[in-house]
């Protein structure tokens, strides 16, 4: 089996470092973050990085001097600079050392999904097919941000007939699916999925899971996203349909 892609984050703010932690290990990277230069060079001496994200500006060793060390530890890795200022001279000096690209904070997170799944792990621009099943507006418009970050197609509706609808017209990578609509019980319509399609990947939502758990349980579902959720399940979601 192939090792995970190593990656370097570098920078002195802690959402930074959490953010594409938590992005890069969704797709399945392996991660160290450094919050200053010093912790970054004996990073960087430890393990042997594929790749470095490294902050232009940072407190006591800035993001050049950082990188100049880091070139002569290992040459081999490619270094992405990231700023949230207009500090083009600095780049221009990063540029002639030797980087991959730059990036702008804040990030965009789906260009930046995008970039590491075609510069990290070699897939292709195809998109992939999502259904999202809710009477909920708000609940299908937070689908629709959410998957942007994911390079997915998103379609969402707000019935369970043109749920039926959609997947006799297309085939979905991944369904997600409210347990209580306004015309149908979610449970009944999850069967009627899978009549039309019995390799249907389909993620049950609910809010009343106290109530509902003897029913899923008896569907052996491999998961159950409970409202309020947090994004990173949905996320996570996707990933594991990506990959199966």
């Amino acid at each position: 089996m192939k090792p995970p892609v190593k990656v370097l984050v570098v920078d002195d703010e802690a959402c930074v470092r959490g953010l594409l932690k938590q992005l890069f290990e969704l797709k399945g990277l392996g991660v160290t973050v450094a919050s200053d230069g010093q912790q970054a060079l004996e990073e960087l001496k430890k393990g042997n990085f594929d790749w470095v994200f490294l902050d232009v500006r940072m407190p006591g060793m800035d993001g050049i001097e950082i990188l100049k060390k880091m070139k002569q530890i290992n040459p081999k890795a490619k270094f992405v600079m990231m700023t949230g200022y207009s500090v083009e001279d600095k780049l221009a000096e990063a540029k002639k050392i030797g980087i991959f690209t730059t990036i702008r904070k804040p990030f965009d997170l789906q260009e930046l999904s995008q970039f590491i799944e075609q510069e990290f792990l070699g897939m292709d621009n195809q998109l992939l097919d999502v259904l999202v099943i809710d009477d909920d507006a708000d609940i299908r418009q937070l689908f629709e941000r959410i998957l942007k970050t994911a390079k997915c197609n998103v379609t969402a509706v707000d019935t369970g007939q043109k749920a039926l609808e959609q997947v006799q017209k297309k085939n979905f990578t991944i369904i997600f699916l409210d347990i209580r609509l306004s015309d149908i019980n979610g449970l009944e319509l999850y069967r009627k999925l899978l009549d039309i399609n019995p390799n249907l990947k389909i993620i049950l939502m609910t809010g009343y899971i106290e109530e509902m758990q003897k029913e899923v349980e008896k569907l052996k579902l491999r998961a159950c996203l409970v409202k309020p959720f947090e994004i990173n399940a949905v996320l996570e979601a996707i990933e594991e349909a990506k990959i199966k």
